[in-house]
């Protein structure tokens, strides 16, 4: 989608993350900065579900991100809605947790609007099907693969055969040596490698700690070193010599970049060099030469940040008039002694990312770049070769001879990365998600219960129930989100998809009856087949959002404009869709009735094909977070706290399950969970 519609009034354009009002398509766009455009952009990716503090933080690539900086953006974020139109609050706050984003979306087309009459008619396009579809030999193949090294990951990180080659690379990856420098539940980011005595230096805090700190650990003595402030944040460490290093010291009206020396193991001597704005989006710092550091920062408070050039000698700062194009500006700046390139990563918008190599002989002249889909924290970059994670989240290798590419060679991984920096002879990564997100069983009647995903360092979603004793779930435990089972009898975790990119999965449904399987990617549904511990297909796509199944058909919304719909196609052919609710939203289903809720109307209604449905529950603001089970309706209040709704009895009461406190799925009694837990980060050498 490049652009989307927000509750029938604002326009969001994606391309340049810009708000328009639907009524006036002559207004001037309102612009949306980085921040803003990656608070929605998530809250839109996570659509009718709570956003935690946690996962706004840990997607914001600064370590100057806070609580405070965050209701900040939030603020900003809902006044420019307002400004391009809204005429109501979509963004919901769940006080001490996090929001979510209650508005429907869709994909925005100029086309003339119909009026709703007795019969709907929405356009479908890429519809596909292939009943009689089976799994290539290839793809068996990988998914074997596949999972015989997500086996493996907990022990060691592995890189293995290339999936793009030019010419080889300058660097032997091929024959590299990976080892683990360091493995715990505090948060690592920001790396910086002293090539002169391995000396490794990072932003590093526990999961509960509010400020950040610069950890420099000796790789021959296993010793660590604290640089902390109790009221400061310290972060963006940078070696300028084999015994200094610099960093960021700041709070929410201070800002110093500082040198300490290192002696004998010992932090000593921390004195101010520049001085920088405390209220900037994002910075870095990197030696240039031998007396000069470049260094990142914003001008002016919550604006792009800028390249400045400082010198160590004299204290003079210089600003580079390098042209950063809006939105975060310049978020990491890369230096090689080796060379007059410098490598520069920048967002204007928060969905795209550019990586480019600048000649600082020739007037900061770009000479080559590369834009993606994902976020690249840093960049390895020693002058000759640069590394960084493509879009399906490998590690490609570029190598140069000047300013001109001579090979390429990308590798896949199977862990997420998240930092990477050169050490000349190799690489320096960060392994594991910053805070994971992981599920949780439960038997509400038994009390039987387990963390199936402890120990993934993953990102873990939309865990359904299936078969009585497995669970279908989303991970990018191997790298990439893949489909994953979990048999809660014998305890063992199995993949189930291969994927060779990543997809946007929004949401997960399955049916056992039917042996099918669709997720919601963007604003498309695909179907699947389940054969064998693997999904065969996508047998059928189409347009639509929120899937369900029930008796043997395929339930999905879709938007016309004005409202949600209901549509229904049956699995046996896929033929013929037909509309069966006007209005609704989001559907659920136990063995025999079908519930949905509609898009404006807080509420949950029982579908019946003969007679005029029925409201059986009214519900506040929160009506899209509610699940049914057997004769129950399960439901969490604008503050979160879960209810039970007795269908029949019409009976309402606050329950407390143990284990079962963010519910995704109940079925029969069995509950699975969301929960959030530190993650174990790995420092990783490869040379």
């Amino acid at each position: 989608m490049n652009s989307i519609v927000i509750n029938r009034e604002v326009r969001l354009e994606l391309s340049n993350a810009t708000l328009m009002p639907i009524s006036d398509p002559h207004a001037i766009p309102l612009k949306l900065d980085y921040l803003e455009s990656l608070v929605l952009r998530l809250l839109i990716e996570n659509s009718n579900n709570l956003v935690t503090y946690d996962t706004f933080l840990t997607h914001w690539r600064s370590t100057e991100a806070t609580h405070n900086s965050l209701t900040r953006v939030v603020s900003s974020l809902r006044s420019k809605l307002r400004g391009a139109g809204l005429s109501n609050n979509v963004i919901v706050n769940t006080a001490k947790k996090g929001y979510t984003f209650t508005s429907h979306i869709e994909e925005y087309k100029e086309v003339a609007k119909q009026h709703i009459e007795d019969q709907i008619v929405l356009e479908d396009t890429n519809e596909s099907i292939d009943k009689d579809q089976t799994l290539d030999t290839s793809l068996i193949a990988k998914v074997v693969l596949t999972v015989i090294f997500s086996l493996l990951i907990a022990l060691v990180f592995v890189f293995s055969v290339t999936y793009f080659t030019t010419k080889p690379t300058s660097f032997d990856f091929q024959n590299a040596m990976t080892t683990e420098v360091l493995a715990n539940s505090d948060i690592k980011i920001e790396l910086a490698y002293n090539s002169s005595n391995g000396l490794i230096a990072y932003t590093t805090k526990r999961f509960d700690e509010d400020n950040w700190q610069v950890a420099i650990f000796d790789q021959e003595a296993k010793q660590k070193r604290l640089i902390s402030n109790k009221y400061k944040n310290i972060n963006k460490p940078a070696w300028i010599s084999a015994n200094e290093l610099m960093y960021r010291e700041s709070d929410e009206n201070s800002c110093e970049l500082r040198k300490a020396t290192i002696e004998k193991g010992e932090i000593t001597n921390s004195i101010k060099i520049f001085p920088c704005n405390s209220g900037s989006y994002s910075s870095s710092i990197s030696l240039f030469h031998h007396d000069k550091v470049l260094f990142s920062d914003a001008e002016l408070n919550d604006t792009a940040s800028s390249i400045f050039l400082g010198d160590l000698t004299t204290g003079k700062v210089e600003k580079i008039e390098k042209e950063h194009g809006g939105g975060i500006g310049f978020y990491n700046i890369i230096a090689s002694p080796d060379s007059e390139l410098v490598a520069m990563l920048s967002s204007t918008d928060g969905i795209s990312h550019k990586i480019e190599l600048v000649d600082a002989s020739d007037n900061w002249r770009s000479v080559w770049e590369i834009s993606l889909k994902v976020t690249n924290f840093s960049v390895g970059w020693d002058g000759k070769t640069l590394s960084f994670l493509n879009n399906r989240r490998g590690i490609t290798f570029v190598s140069f001879k000047g300013s001109n590419e001579v090979a390429r060679n990308s590798v896949p991984t199977f862990s997420p990365i998240k930092s990477i920096v050169s050490t000349g002879q190799g690489l320096v990564m960060t392994s594991g998600e910053l805070v994971g997100q992981g599920l949780f069983y439960a038997d509400i009647y038994t009390g039987e219960s387990a963390s199936f995903t402890t120990g993934s360092n993953a990102k873990n979603n939309f865990g359904q129930l299936y078969n009585r004793d497995e669970i279908l779930y989303i991970s990018n435990r191997g790298g990439i989100k893949q489909v994953w089972s979990f048999n809660t009898a014998t305890k063992k975790n199995t993949q189930l998809s291969a994927f060779d990119e990543e997809k946007s999965i929004n949401s997960l449904t399955v049916e056992d009856e039917v042996q099918k399987l669709a997720i919601q990617v963007e604003d498309k549904i695909e179907v699947y087949r389940i054969e064998h511990n693997k999904i065969v297909g996508p047998i059928y796509s189409t347009k639509g959002y929120n899937p369900t199944i029930y008796k043997n058909n395929l339930i999905y919304s879709k938007y016309d404009g004005e409202s949600s719909h209901l549509f229904s196609q049956n699995f046996s052919s896929f033929e013929e869709k037909k509309l069966i609710v006007k209005g609704g939203f989001i559907s659920k289903a136990n063995d025999s009735d079908l519930f949905y809720s509609k898009l404006y109307f807080p509420g949950v209604w029982r579908y019946h094909p003969d007679k005029e449905d029925e409201l059986i529950l009214s519900l506040s603001s929160n009506s899209y977070r509610w699940l049914v089970d057997e004769n129950y309706i399960y439901f969490q209040n604008d503050q979160g706290s879960l209810f039970s709704y007795n269908i029949e009895s019409e009976i309402k009461s606050k329950v407390e399950f143990q284990n079962c406190t963010q519910p995704v799925d109940i079925d029969k009694g069995k509950c699975v969970s969301r929960i959030h837990e530190p993650s174990i980060n790995r420092i990783i050498l490869l040379d």
